[in-house]
C-alpha cells in the first residue's frame, strides 16, 4: 500500500512543482527583458521633423509619417499648463483628420523663450532631445513688401500631391514652410523672412539663391533656384531633383533674360506660350514667353500700359518680364512681328490678382525655366484637455500681417522614443508563454 501510494503521489507532486517553477522563472525572465520579444518598428514614427516659421510669439513643427494618421503636439508650460495643439488644418476645419504630412503652429508664446514639446501620433507619444524650439525677439519696424513663393507639387504618377510639406531657405535666411492644398499648390509668404541672426527682416533680391524642398511620406524632391523663379515655380514631381537657373542669352535683350527650352513650332510667325488664355497670376510681374522666327523683332504690348520691342533667341524663343509691378485687373497681351511687310499678331487675355490676395484654385505658374530633372533612386482618437486653435491657416497680407519665419534644424529625421509602447507587447508575450507552459504542465500532469 505505501509503495503504491508513493508511486502515485510523488510524480504528481513533482509535476506540479516543476510547472509552478517554470511559470515563476519565465515570468521573471520576461519582466527583466532576458526573453527578447521582437516587434516591428512603429509604423507612423515622425520623419523629416522640421522647426520653422519662428517668430517672437510662435513656431511651426512639421513632419511626415509613412501612413495617414492623426497627430497632436503636446507641450507643458508653467503659465498655461499642459496644452494640446492641433494640426493647422484641423484648427480650421474644427475636427481631427488623418494626414501623411503634419504641420502644427504653436501660437501665443513668449519672446526669447525655449519650449520643449512632444508629438502624439496615432495615440502614441514620441519624444526626442531635438524636440525643442526657441522664440526670438520682436522686430519693431514694418516688414518689407515682397512677393510670395508659389508652386505646385505632383506625385510620380502626375496627380496633384496634396498634403505635402514644402520648405524654402536662402543662404542668409531662416527656414520657412507651408503645406500643399488638395490641388498640390502651395503659397509661402516671404514678407516677414528674417536674417540668420533673427535681428532684422531679409530683403530678397531677384537673383537670391534659394533651396526649396518638398516632402510626402518617404518621397522627397529638392529644387535649386532663385527668388525670381520661385515666385512662379514650374510644377515639381516628387522623387526628382530640379535646377532652375535664369541665364542671359547673348542674342537676347535686357527684357529677355530667362533662358527657355528649345520651343516647339506652332506654325506661326509669332505666338504666345505664356500666359494661356484666361490664366491668372499672383505675381505682379509675370514672365511672358512665346515663340517666333529666330533673331526676329517681337513687339510686346499691354494696351494702355506698356510697349516693348525684344529680339527672339537663336532657337526662336522670346521672354519678357515687366520692369514694374502690374496693378490688379484684367489685361490683354499682344505679341507681333513684321515679316516682309506683313504683320503677324498673337493675343492672350490674363488676370492679375492684388498683392497679398488668397491664391485662386486656377492659379498657375507663369515662369517656365529650363527643367533639368535627375531621378532619385529610390488608433485611438485623442480627447485633448486644452486645445490651442486660435491660429488659422494664414492668408497673405503683406502690409498688416507678420507671417512666421524659419528656424533651421540640424536633424531632419530624429529617432524619437515611444512612451509606454512596450506594455501591450510584453503583456501579450507573457500571456502566450504562460499558456504554453500551463499546457505543457497539464499534459505532463495527466501523463504521469
Amino acid at each position: 500500500m505505501k509503495k503504491g501510494l508513493f508511486n502515485k503521489r510523488v510524480p504528481t507532486i513533482f509535476a506540479l512543482l516543476v510547472l509552478v517553477g517554470i511559470i515563476a522563472v519565465s515570468t521573471v525572465l520576461v519582466q527583466k527583458g532576458i526573453f527578447y520579444i521582437g516587434k516591428a518598428a512603429p509604423e507612423n514614427q515622425p520623419q523629416n521633423v522640421l522647426i520653422s516659421n519662428v517668430t517672437d510669439t510662435s513656431f511651426t513643427v512639421s513632419f511626415t509619417t509613412p501612413g495617414d494618421v492623426d497627430s497632436v503636439l503636446t507641450m507643458s508650460d508653467a503659465s498655461v499648463g499642459k496644452s494640446l495643439i492641433l494640426d493647422d488644418r484641423d484648427k480650421k476645419n474644427g475636427g481631427q483628420e488623418k494626414y501623411f504630412s503634419h504641420l502644427i503652429t504653436v501660437p501665443n508664446l513668449k519672446a526669447n523663450t525655449k519650449y520643449v514639446f512632444k508629438l502624439l501620433v496615432g495615440a502614441k507619444e514620441y519624444s526626442d532631445p531635438s524636440y525643442t524650439a526657441q522664440t526670438v525677439s520682436e522686430i519693431k519696424e514694418q516688414p518689407p513688401s515682397q512677393n510670395l513663393i508659389f508652386g505646385k507639387i505632383l506625385l510620380p504618377d502626375g496627380t496633384p500631391a496634396g498634403d505635402s510639406i514644402v520648405s524654402a531657405k536662402t543662404q542668409d535666411s531662416q527656414l520657412i514652410s507651408a503645406i500643399t492644398n488638395g490641388n498640390g499648390q502651395f503659397v509661402i509668404p516671404t514678407n516677414s523672412l528674417r536674417t540668420s541672426n533673427f535681428n532684422q527682416y531679409l530683403v530678397l533680391q531677384e537673383s537670391s539663391q534659394m533651396v526649396i524642398t518638398a516632402f510626402r511620406q518617404t518621397m522627397k524632391s529638392t529644387v535649386d533656384t532663385t527668388f525670381s523663379v520661385a515666385q512662379n515655380l514650374p510644377p515639381i514631381t516628387l522623387q526628382e531633383q530640379y535646377s532652375f537657373s535664369p541665364q542671359e542669352e547673348e542674342t537676347s535683350t535686357e527684357a529677355s533674360k530667362l533662358s527657355l527650352a528649345i520651343p516647339t513650332s506652332t506654325g506661326k510667325a509669332v505666338d504666345i506660350t505664356n500666359p494661356k488664355e484666361g490664366q491668372t497670376f499672383t505675381d505682379q510681374r509675370p514672365l511672358f514667353t512665346g515663340v517666333a522666327y529666330p533673331n526676329s523683332k517681337v513687339t510686346i504690348q499691354l494696351k494702355n500700359v506698356l510697349e516693348k520691342q525684344i529680339i527672339s533667341s537663336l532657337t526662336g524663343a522670346w521672354s519678357f518680364r515687366p520692369d514694374n509691378s502690374l496693378p490688379q485687373g484684367e489685361y490683354t497681351l499682344s505679341a507681333s512681328t513684321n515679316i516682309n511687310g506683313s504683320v503677324t499678331r498673337s493675343t492672350k487675355n490674363f488676370t492679375i490678382f492684388p498683392l497679398g490676395s488668397q491664391v485662386a484654385e486656377s492659379a498657375t505658374p507663369s515662369a517656365t525655366p529650363i527643367i533639368k530633372p535627375t531621378i532619385i533612386p529610390t488608433t485611438v482618437p485623442v480627447t485633448p484637455t486644452t486645445i490651442i486653435s486660435e491660429t488659422p491657416t494664414p492668408t497673405v497680407n503683406i502690409t498688416a500681417t507678420v507671417i512666421p519665419t524659419a528656424l533651421p534644424t540640424t536633424s531632419s529625421t530624429p529617432k524619437p522614443t515611444i512612451a509606454n509602447s512596450g506594455t501591450t507587447e510584453n503583456t501579450i508575450a507573457l500571456t502566450s508563454i504562460s499558456v504554453i507552459l500551463i499546457t505543457i504542465g497539464t499534459v505532463l500532469l495527466f501523463a504521469l
